[in-house]
């Protein structure tokens, strides 16, 4: 009750302080304007101060610093929006993710909705729960839809993950790309062997890196690609760092095969999700005199 009685009785005291304090602008200000309206006398300019006096709002110190810190509190959001977005663009520039594909805009049919539900549980699941670190493995046939659904993957990821202030890297990288920046050249130059490291760098520390088009010859991986593929997942797992990779193969029965020995080894140190996107190409057909090429 002493507690209460004390809280209270600050309380009041605060309230008459302000009161008193916006009555002591309030007697400053009507004697500023009576010596306004003096001056305004004597140099025959008149001045409507009544009406200036009426339509003045009197405020507290209190009042003040409330209206302030709203006032920063809105550029503070402004601020983050704009860097949020700025940070979206660059990342969508810089890590290859094409902004035309998403889950809302993609055509879903039943040849590949199941494919497309697991994608999207995926990345709302990784970014509820990132332990422990996931592979999402996407296979298919050429023209299935796999780069689609990966980039739809990747825009998923980046606009979804990078909310309140946060900023957490994407990438989609070719397979092709992904094993020429480990081939070692030399005749290579300084500035192209630091551009490759910078890269290896940033893929092993994306908050989510898709790979796109594995075994996109039809055939399996080459020695030298498992051992580089074998070597980034064992360092994605053990910065606790999922991956999306999307192989082209008709059948998830290929993949051991297609993938090799070292990369499944290090795969199955993962909890892993497999999806097979079904059905005929969807690319656009060759027409020729009005019917399609097969």
């Amino acid at each position: 009750k002493d507690q209460d009685h004390s809280e209270s009785q600050f309380m009041s005291d605060n309230k008459e302080k302000n009161e008193a304090g916006g009555d002591k602008v309030k007697s400053l200000v009507d004697s500023l304007i009576s010596q306004i309206e003096s001056i305004s006398k004597l140099s025959g300019n008149k001045l409507d101060l009544k009406a200036i006096k009426d339509n003045m709002v009197m405020r507290s110190a209190d009042q003040m610093r409330k209206e302030e810190t709203q006032k920063a509190n809105l550029e503070l959001r402004e601020r983050n929006r704009r860097l949020r977005e700025e940070f979206i663009e660059k990342t969508r520039k810089t890590g290859h993710i094409d902004p035309n594909w998403t889950f809302d805009n993609m055509i879903v049919d039943p040849a590949n909705e199941r494919a497309v539900t697991d994608a999207r549980l995926f990345c709302h699941a990784r970014m509820v729960s990132p332990e422990p670190p996931s592979i999402f493995i996407l296979a298919g046939g050429p023209g299935s839809g796999k780069s689609v659904l990966a980039n739809a993957m990747a825009n998923c990821w980046l606009i979804d993950s990078n909310k309140e202030g946060s900023y957490r890297d994407v990438c989609v990288i070719s397979a092709t790309h992904f094993e020429r920046i480990r081939y070692f050249n030399q005749s290579e130059d300084r500035e192209d062997l630091k551009r490759r490291r910078d890269e290896w760098e940033r893929f092993c520390n994306a908050s989510m890196i898709i790979i796109d088009g594995l075994c996109e010859n039809g055939q399996g991986l080459s020695v030298f690609m498992q051992k580089v593929l074998a070597e980034f997942l064992r360092i994605r797992f053990e910065k606790r760092l999922s991956v999306i990779l999307t192989v082209c193969i008709p059948a998830i029965n290929y993949l051991p095969q297609a993938m090799g020995p070292q990369v499944m080894e290090s795969c199955r140190q993962y909890d892993n999700v497999l999806a097979l996107l079904m059905g005929r190409s969807r690319r656009k057909p060759i027409m020729f005199n009005g019917c399609p090429l097969e």
